[in-house]
């Protein structure tokens, strides 16, 4: 019978019975040996891994329903710290008394934001009058969108009866907490969030408002142990209504994903059990905190749970393998020496119908007769086959080499195209294109970049005073001082004349002020020697400064015309393209705009 896509002459070589039932016996012993030790090994195992998990799974519930009950105190505190701050509550009361509340209070939104960054719990913040109406508000997020609306003045012909009745009724409920607690909002098909809110008085005591937070959903995850059950397990903060407020490990619900009641009403404080979850089999436990609503559950899948004991087992399999595989080979070495001769000539014939000739010829010894004829005519042909390999693969190295030139070539020119000639900072071209790139990755992250355009004072009057030739070398010796203060992450590029662009990423306003002062200074105090007189000169730059609010054009335009309010402010100086930025940071000016 022919082997499978070889022709008939290319049939496997049958092997002699005596060698074949040696292998059979020494086989056969091996797999059962193989078996009753991997199945003893792999029992125990699993017993052990099971003993483990009924231990693990209650300890990682203590742990995270801990976390959980100290992070929402934390919260309580924190929104209590705010309650108490007077500079915040009297930001409320002239909030609550402006007659005009067509758009939220300047200072209270600051103040507000300001909070936020400091209590780092929060994930938004709002601020409501005594009669339960938004004064003001900061924030990401669905949840706090949807809030905003929800509170949102309603005309009584614009609106029905039932969405009049739950802008009251929320409004009540909100504006009449009292001490600083933690209560669960949910508001239509988003998912559940705890909203920590406390009561504001003003120094009479009489109630002025009140202000609310949502708990970071990310800060309340972080406190779910489930990186302790390894990567695929997961950890859920359920509240009673069976949503999912937070979670640790990779869910496989979404937030308004709700979590049967059945589960939520069980508590396996000894370990968990096995459910069908999604299509698969998965250990879950869960144990109400008794506080707040909140339920703790976890889910990994069985596979997942068990794979210490899977690859113990599969370990035992490839031993086992390898084992039988010794064995076998050894009592196919008895027989060998019967078959030899022809199997050498049957291999070495299967591996040139697959092009897969060895170096060495085969061996004579042990063949006479016409099967010694046939290994030396064997060997002829592929002696003949391995020059005609060998001269293929000369040849196909040479096309390698020439394609490897070609694209070095190209790459080169690819650069020249992004590079300018004379700094060797990157060019217009590729500025604008990075400028690009950046700003639609900043829609992805919400990250923040700023603009400096900065342009070489009185650049015209160099040139006439010290040549063309001195002019290219002021432009190189000061993009060099520029590239040092800039970042790795940062764009330097020479955006036309002696005008060049900076483009900072994950920079504020601030940052890149601090920025652009450094580069300022550095070149003013530099000293450059640009002809051959060996005369240190002098130079000195203006820098506009802007930061992406959303529109690349405005972009340019405000750091363009920060640039311009720099030249005629007297050169030499950092001016921002916000006038209250620039007034935030008056050490950054440079040089007086009046000198």
């Amino acid at each position: 019978m022919s082997g499978p896509g070889l022709p008939p002459s290319l049939a496997p070589v049958p092997t002699p019975g005596v060698r074949g039932k040696v292998v059979s016996v020494v086989f056969g012993s091996a797999l059962l040996g193989v078996l009753a030790v991997g199945a003893t090994c792999v029992l125990a195992a699993w017993m052990s891994l099971n003993r483990q998990l009924q231990e693990v799974y209650p300890a990682v519930i203590r742990a995270s329903g801990e976390g959980v009950l100290e992070h929402l105190d934390r919260s309580i505190r924190a929104i209590g710290d705010v309650a108490a701050d007077r500079t915040f509550l009297d930001g409320v009361a002239e909030a609550a008394d402006r007659s005009d509340r067509s758009t939220p209070d300047t200072t209270l939104l600051n103040q507000l934001s300001g909070v936020l960054l400091r209590a780092k719990v929060f994930s938004s913040l709002v601020a409501l009058d005594e009669k339960g109406q938004v004064l003001a508000g900061v924030g990401p997020g669905a949840e706090f969108r949807t809030l905003l609306d929800a509170l949102a003045p309603r005309g009584a012909l614009d609106s029905n009866l039932t969405d009049l009745m739950d802008t009251a009724q929320l409004r009540k409920r909100l504006s009449g907490v009292l001490l600083p607690s933690v209560q669960m909002l949910q508001m239509g098909d988003l998912p559940s969030l705890p909203l920590a809110s406390a009561s504001l008085h003003d120094d009479r005591g009489r109630p002025i408002g009140s202000v609310h937070a949502f708990v970071s959903r990310a800060g309340l995850g972080e406190r779910l142990r489930a990186e302790v059950l390894g990567a695929n397990a997961t950890v859920l903060l359920v509240s009673e209504a069976g949503r999912t407020v937070a979670s640790a490990g990779p869910s496989r619900h979404s937030p308004l994903h709700k979590l049967p009641e059945a589960l939520l009403r069980e508590n396996y404080d000894t370990g968990p059990e096995r459910r069908m979850n999604n299509g698969a089999w998965s250990l879950t436990a869960a144990h109400a905190l008794g506080e707040y609503g909140f339920t703790i559950v976890i889910e990994q899948p069985v596979l997942s749970a068990y794979a210490p004991a899977l690859m113990a087992a599969v370990g035992f399999g490839v031993m086992g393998v390898l084992a039988m595989a010794l064995m076998t080979y050894s009592a196919a070495r008895l027989g060998q020496g019967l078959v030899r001769p022809i199997n050498l000539l049957y291999h070495g014939l299967r591996s040139a119908a697959r092009d897969e000739l060895v170096d060495q010829n085969l061996p004579l010894r042990g063949a006479v007769g016409e099967i010694e004829s046939l290994l030396i005519a064997f060997n002829a042909m592929a002696d003949r086959l391995r020059a005609r390999t060998h001269e293929t693969a000369t040849h196909s190295r040479a096309l390698q080499d020439q394609n490897q030139a070609f694209q070095q070539h190209h790459e080169n020119l690819q650069k020249l195209s992004i590079t300018d000639e004379l700094t060797q900072l990157h060019n217009h071209r590729f500025f604008q294109d990075h400028l690009g790139r950046e700003i639609k990755r900043l829609g992805r992250t919400g990250e923040t970049l700023a603009l400096l355009l900065v342009d070489i004072d009185f650049f015209k009057k160099l040139n006439d005073t010290y040549g063309h030739a001195a002019g290219d070398e002021f432009l190189r010796q000061i993009a060099r001082i520029m590239r040092e203060m800039v970042r790795d992450t940062d764009l330097l590029a020479r955006y036309g004349g002696e005008e060049f662009a900076i483009v900072a990423t994950e920079t504020t306003m601030e940052g890149a002020m601090i920025l652009a002062e450094k580069i300022r200074m550095s070149i003013a105090e530099a000293s450059f020697i640009v002809d051959d007189t060996m005369r240190p000169r002098k130079a000195t730059v203006s820098i506009g400064v802007a930061q992406f609010n959303g529109s690349r054009t405005d972009l340019f335009n405000s750091a363009d015309a920060a640039l311009y309010r720099a030249k005629d402010g007297g050169r030499n100086c950092v001016i921002a393209a916000n006038d209250d930025e620039a007034q935030d940071h008056p050490e950054l000016g440079g040089a007086d705009p009046a000198s």
